[in-house]
């Protein structure tokens, strides 16, 4: 028969590879709020299985949260400095649309 602790600790690990998985679609922000929220809750949880779970989450959200804004800073340092060599493809993607043109 389980115990609230275990249970408790079985919905917390369910509820950080939620955040995981809900993070994985290109949100960094959930990734980091995940991974600050459950390392403060970490200390708290009982039971070494699920403890060394949400431990290996907490660091798959780090690890993506941080490649992930690093893909941002570099594709916008790339689209600014080349956007006008690519031309109307450039213009395209950009979402300032000048005054006079539409």
């Amino acid at each position: 028969m389980e115990t609230i602790d275990e249970n408790h600790d079985e919905l917390e690990f369910k509820k950080c590879r939620k955040y995981f998985i809900t993070g994985l679609f290109f949100l960094p922000a959930i990734l980091f709020a995940n991974s600050y929220n459950y390392s403060q809750k970490l200390y708290r949880i009982q039971d070494y299985e699920h403890k060394h779970r949400i431990r290996k989450y907490i660091g798959l959200s780090i690890v993506f949260g941080v490649l992930y804004c690093l893909a941002f800073i570099i594709w916008n340092i790339v689209f600014m400095s080349v956007r006008t060599s690519w031309g109307y493809t450039g213009d395209l993607l950009n979402i300032h649309i000048p005054l006079g043109r539409l």
